[in-house]
């Protein structure tokens, strides 16, 4: 019986990688298999055009039928996924991003790290300084790789105000009470203003003292 064997078949590959020729050792033998086209003399092409696992036969008639076979594998490209998380920050605060139908495990970056950084494995944004920055999530090994996903994220500064008051001999405010004029002091609204990072009012606080004694 005929004792067939081919040559030329790579595996494991990456989907889309080139056209690889296979040679059988009988030039009357047929090729099948996925991806496989048969040339009728003995040779053949595979094309790693679909993903996943298979086998390539090489079978050969004579008075007797033979074949043998290889198993070979085509590795789809890597999936960077969706990125999500609020896309906005406050200068020294922080956000999460969180990525989600990845196919492997990736890095994130910054474009602008003067803007914002994040941490390469956790996600975790910081804001460093007022304007907008793109977080990228890159896996860089297998096939296809790199591959990226993007998503936005705006840094924002607090706010400051002052709030003017003339008041007789006292007044309380946000729960301390000034018996003297006060320039200095200061109230923060923790993510009270409208891009909702801090808020932070400064009193101008004027004090007149009135007499209330009763002469008779």
């Amino acid at each position: 019986p005929p004792t067939p064997s081919f040559t030329g078949l790579t595996t494991p590959v990456c989907i889309g990688s080139a056209v690889q020729t296979l040679t059988g050792n009988y030039a009357f033998g047929t090729f099948s298999g996925t991806g496989v086209t048969d040339n009728g003399n003995g040779t053949a092409t595979f094309n790693p055009a679909v993903a996943g696992s298979s086998t390539v036969r090489y079978e050969v008639t004579t008075a007797c039928t033979a074949s043998s076979t290889q198993p070979v594998t085509v590795n789809a490209n890597v999936v960077a996924g969706t990125i999500s998380g609020t896309q906005s920050a406050c200068v020294g605060g922080t956000r999460t991003f969180t990525v989600s139908g990845n196919s492997a495990s990736g890095t994130w970056s910054s474009s602008d790290a003067s803007i914002a950084t994040v941490n390469a494995t956790t996600g975790v944004i910081t804001g460093i300084a007022p304007g907008t920055a793109t977080i990228s999530y890159t896996i860089n090994s297998g096939c296809g790789a790199p591959a990226s996903t993007t998503r936005d994220v705006t840094v924002n500064v607090a706010s400051s105000s002052t709030e003017t008051i003339v008041a007789c001999n006292s007044f309380t405010w946000h729960g301390t009470t000034y018996t003297a004029s006060n320039n200095t002091a200061t109230y923060t609204f923790v993510g009270g203003n409208a891009a909702g990072c801090d808020s932070v009012v400064t009193l101008n606080l004027t004090i007149n003292f009135v007499d209330n004694t009763t002469t008779t």
